[in-house]
């Protein structure tokens, strides 16, 4: 250590650190620190709350509140000591001078992100004492540089060097050219000189450190000042100055402070700091205010860097800058909050303000002048509350209502800090944002908060941008989380303030922490934004976050994906095209239950209407997580599994699966134990699932049709019609006859009938449920297995209004749902009188028609045998044939299937009720093969093709001759017999009888064929004629008593064996009157 830094030691040994000059009458307290008596009184005679003890202005520790004698030693030693500061000064300059600035200390990045004002505070425009020239109140007035620093350097009175540079200083004052051309000029190393000359006045210093203030707003002219080793001694007149000096010195030490990094570590290498922080402390004693904003001002700029703010602190600066926001200047005031601002980006420092009652004056300091302390307060409450426990303080301090006030009254800077201040204090506290809530809410300041999203996080851009201040990455966090707390009921404004871009970006720039805030603001704005959303490039962070996010954050994500697939078949192929189909199958099984329901959520509407995703998701391995949803997840969890999995069974791969993966029992015990949403939807999939013929069966082995059959019975209306869809296909060409006793079934008719009714496609739907083509067909298949039960059902399906619909299916339908519907038609005509004028008049006769030609094997069987059913009535035959329904029919005859030749034949049996159809029939070619079917090995089929044959020739001779043509009706004798004993009406369920006409029809055949040919008796006899023609004398209609006495006359004539038969049976009458025929 050289002599001069002893000595500099030792003269700062003799200064009271309250006032900062030599002792004055010193008094030493208990724990061995000095003050002057003065000093020392005025502190101990400061406000305290109640029942606290005074302690040391240096350590703090406890002193009497009774004043110490004079220490009488130590006036002694002071009164001795020389004052020479000029010879130390000089030799400060020479050291200092040959020193290299010390290295700043390297900082972490999270102590890094202080928020700062780009700009330092800067001196006043003009020294005090410019009006000492009148000259230069001349604005054309210039001085002579040269000749100004000449006269600094000669040897002249100090007067005359003094003028020099108050000339300089005021010349300094006025532009940044003035400024630069001085200097260049070379003034400054004389300036400097002056300062550390032992014979410089006061006022010689004064005034060049005035100069130099002004010249240091120059950045060039802060490193030639620094070159020159002014910063040491403007430090050293901070403590060895006059008052006037020790201002003029703070000030310039500003200037140095604002201009550059190089500047500000030079000035706390040379030990800035700590007189800067005690001239803060001695402006409550010495009542020197200008002292005071100086030195907070340099103190303001020092915190450009961030290091400073922990030095700062550590010289105890906190607690002079927080009596500043109380007794200070308005000037001052703003200066120590700025200061403060700075300095509360350390996590230390925010805890070390409150407890210096920082807190208080800050808010005080937001309703009162000038508007820029407004600001600077706002801020550094900002910084404050980055602390869980300042964000209370700042509350009961009442600092939410004047910065709610600021932020809707004030200019835009105010209103940005006060948001951010805002958003801040509510960041987490609920009880806050109540508050927040009672004083007018946000909904007001949306586009200051989308203006702070905007705002950078770091210095340097928020230079170049030209912002007064950027925000930490957490203050961004807590604005996004209030947009999030605001965007369900303001999603329009939030948008039209641009809020979606900059909340698309902090997905990508933010912390965990900020990402997740955006997310949650995205996805309850996504509901109906969602396509500015996706043209802000949001669909990719969002994925993003699927994965790399927290919990919260995931599940956020996949609610705004959720939303953005919602409506939009674009936005689930942009989502899917982006990869996001995998991270949230993955958060079915990793993620929180609030996660897997939000993920199940976005599986399903991704699926919806998508055929591209219900491949995707099962290929991702989608469908053992949402099968095992089914039972671990919330009540909405499974709704969305079930709902998902009933879009993913659309494809009959799918549907394969979902039953390997044993999706199909927990989708039957959510019909019993799911909540009432989960337990609509299990239905709807085991409708689904119900297309593939082998999961029919496992749907009833897991105990399906028992629970779908309680649903169908007790469930709401809408449940009732899903039950029934899914029932329907359970049953569909599988287990009819296994469940059709089932309790439900004729009860639910009219469900069944409203399903019917319903569209097959989305598109169409206007009511909640629509069915596939496969499940009308199921339904209408179950119809008709009702209607074939009981007349009862029938009339129940008739009085539900079903037959229009089943109408409309022959025409609308695939070929398996037309069959089922003339299947439904077919039954619903068995013996129902009603029911067949009710198909024909809700247009069923032409689409049947159609269906002879059109249909399958079996559809046109069951149009046939709804035919033969409508064609019992007189009308329905004449609107049949006006349809040309009699050529498809005797088509059918040749071309169709066992089964529907016979249901042809028997329709064109009862259309041959009229005599116009006969004609038709013949003209169409219908004999031929009915004469082809009376040779059929099917008793049936020969029965009624007999008894077509019968009719057709009745009262009509030209069929007669047609069928002899044809090969005659000897051919046909057994069957003419057999249908003899055919009743005519239905006996014991027997579906085939003979109307009157008809048998009459048959027995004029038989007694043309007696007339005809002897062996024709014979084989007449032989066929079991004389029986049922005994019979028919005594209970029928007078023409077949007629025709059978003809026969039976002719039969008794040809063999006395015959007659004695005939009488023998009873028919000895007949023969009478035969014979008297003849």
């Amino acid at each position: 250590m050289s002599a001069v830094q002893r000595d500099a030691e030792l003269e700062e040994a003799f200064r009271c650190s309250i006032c900062l000059d030599r002792f004055k009458d010193p008094v030493t307290v208990p724990c061995g620190h000095s003050f002057c008596k003065d000093c020392l009184s005025a502190h101990i005679g400061q406000p305290r709350s109640a029942g606290r003890q005074p302690d040391c202005p240096r350590c703090r520790d406890p002193i009497s509140s009774q004043l110490p004698s004079v220490n009488i030693d130590l006036r002694t030693v002071v009164e001795a000591l020389s004052v020479t500061n000029g010879a130390q000064a000089a030799t400060h300059a020479s050291d200092a001078a040959q020193q290299p600035p010390a290295a700043g200390h390297t900082r972490s990045i999270q102590t890094a992100q202080a928020l700062t004002v780009p700009r330092g505070a800067l001196p006043p425009t003009a020294p005090a004492s410019a009006s000492a020239y009148p000259e230069l109140e001349d604005e054309q007035a210039t001085p002579d540089v040269g000749v100004l620093i000449t006269l600094l350097a000669e040897e002249l009175p100090e007067e005359v060097k003094e003028e020099a540079a108050e000339t300089l200083a005021a010349a300094a004052s006025t532009s940044e050219e003035t400024r630069a051309e001085i200097g260049t000029s070379g003034a400054i190393p004389p300036l400097v000189a002056l300062l550390a000359s032992p014979l410089s006045t006061a006022g010689v210093r004064q005034a060049a450190a005035t100069a130099i203030q002004y010249l240091a707003l120059s950045v060039e002219n802060g490193e030639r000042i620094a070159d020159a080793g002014g910063i040491p001694l403007l430090i050293s007149l901070l403590t060895g100055g006059m008052p006037n000096e020790k201002e003029s010195a703070a000030w310039a030490l500003c200037s140095l402070a604002s201009n550059s990094e190089a500047s500000r570590e030079r000035i706390v290498a040379a030990g800035g700091i700590p007189p800067l922080v005690r001239m803060l402390s001695n402006f409550l004693f010495t009542s020197r205010p200008n002292q005071a904003a100086a030195a907070a001002a340099a103190l303001h700029n020092l915190t450009l860097s961030d290091e400073n703010g922990e030095r700062i602190a550590a010289a105890g600066g906190i607690p002079p800058l927080v009596s500043l926001l109380t007794f200070g200047t308005p000037d001052t005031k703003a200066s120590a909050a700025g200061t403060l601002w700075r300095l509360a980006s350390i996590a230390e420092n925010r805890e070390t303000i409150a407890a210096a009652n920082g807190i208080p004056p800050l808010v005080v300091l937001l309703t009162t002048d000038p508007p820029s302390a407004k600001e600077l307060a706002a801020g550094a409450l900002g910084s404050l509350a980055a602390s869980v426990e300042n964000r209370g303080r700042i509350a009961v301090a009442g600092g939410i209502p004047p910065l709610m006030a600021c932020l809707r009254e004030g200019s835009d800077d105010m209103k940005e800090k006060a948001g951010a201040a805002l958003a801040m204090v509510a960041f987490k506290n609920e009880q806050n944002r109540r508050k927040i809530a009672s004083e007018g809410g946000w909904g007001c300041s949306i586009p200051t908060l989308v203006g702070l999203l905007k705002v950078p996080t770091d210095a340097a851009t928020c230079m170049a941008e030209g912002r007064s201040f950027y925000l930490w990455p957490i203050e961004k966090e807590a604005v996004a989380e209030v947009l999030a707390g605001l965007a369900s009921e303001n999603r329009q404004r939030v948008a039209a303030a641009g809020g979606i871009p900059p909340l698309v970006t902090l997905l990508h720039t933010g912390t965990q922490g900020a990402k997740q805030a955006a997310a949650a603001a995205l996805f309850d704005l996504a509901l109906t934004q969602g396509g500015r959303i996706v043209d802000a490039g949001g669909i990719p962070p969002l994925i993003s976050l699927l994965t790399t996010g927290t919990q919260e954050a995931k599940a956020s994500a996949a609610g705004a994906l959720c939303d953005l697939a919602y409506k939009s078949a674009d936005h689930r192929e942009r989502i899917a095209v982006e990869g996001g189909v995998p991270p949230l199958v993955s958060l079915l099984s990793a993620g929180t239950p609030n996660t897997k329901e939000k993920a199940a959520w976005a599986l399903c509407n991704l699926a919806k209407n998508s055929e591209g995703n219900r491949l995707r998701i099962p290929n991702a391995g989608g469908i053992p997580p949402l099968v095992s949803l089914l039972t671990s997840g919330t009540p909405n969890a499974k709704a969305q599994a079930v709902l998902t999995l009933c879009h993913l069974a659309s494809i009959a791969e799918n549907r394969e699966r979902i039953a390997a993966a044993n999706g199909i029992p927990p989708l039957v015990g959510l019909l019993t134990t799911g909540p009432p949403d989960a337990k609509e939807k299990a239905v709807g999939a085991l409708r689904a699932l119900a297309a593939t013929p082998q999961n029919r069966k496992r749907i009833a082995v897991a105990g399906g049709i028992y629970r779908l059959m309680a649903c169908l019975r007790e469930g709401s209306p809408i449940m009732k019609k899903k039950a029934a869809a899914a029932l329907a296909m359970v049953a569909f060409k599988n287990m009819w006859l296994t469940i059709a006793s089932e309790e439900g079934w004729v009860t639910s008719i009219p469900t069944f009938v409203e399903l019917l009714k319903g569209p097959t496609d989305v598109a169409t739907l206007e009511g909640s449920l629509w069915l596939s083509p496969l499940e009308k067909e199921a339904v209408a298949e179950v119809l008709s297995g009702l209607a074939s039960q009981s007349t009862a059902n029938q009339s129940s399906i008739a009085a539900a209004g079903g037959i229009p619909p089943l109408v409309t299916l022959l025409t609308t339908g695939t070929q398996g749902a037309k069959q089922a519907a003339a299947a439904a038609l077919s039954n619903l005509a068995c013996n129902s009188e009603s029911n067949r004028g009710k198909i024909a008049v809700a247009g069923g006769i032409v689409p049947l028609i159609s269906v002879l030609t059109t249909g399958s094997a079996g559809a046109k069987e069951s149009a046939a045998f709804a035919l033969w059913h409508l064609a019992s009535i007189a009308e329905n035959r004449e609107r049949i044939a006006a349809a040309n329904g009699i050529p498809p029919l005797v088509a059918l005859l040749t071309t169709g299937p066992p089964d529907a030749r016979m249901k042809a034949a028997g329709a064109l049996g009862s259309l041959a009720a009229t005599p116009q159809n006969r004609m038709r029939i013949a003209v169409a070619g219908g004999i031929p093969p009915l004469m082809a079917c009376l040779r059929s090995r099917e008793p049936d089929m020969r029965k009624l093709a007999g008894a077509t044959l019968a009719i057709l020739a009745f009262n009509c001779e030209a069929s007669r001759e047609r069928i002899a043509a044809g090969g005659g009706f000897a051919v046909g004798i057994p069957t003419f017999v057999g249908l003899l004993n055919v009743p005519t009406a239905v006996v014991d369920g027997q579906s085939f009888v003979l109307s009157p006409v008809e048998r009459e029809a048959i027995l004029e055949v038989l007694a043309g064929l007696v007339t005809e040919r002897p062996f024709y008796k014979v084989q007449i006899v032989e066929a079991g004629a004389i029986s049922p023609l005994v019979g028919i004398l005594s209970a029928h209609t007078v023409g077949e008593k007629r025709a059978a006495t003809r026969v039976l006359g002719e039969i008794a004539r040809h063999r006395a064996e015959y007659r004695r038969r005939v009488i023998h049976l009873g028919g000895g009458r007949a023969l009478n009157w035969f014979r008297g025929l003849f």
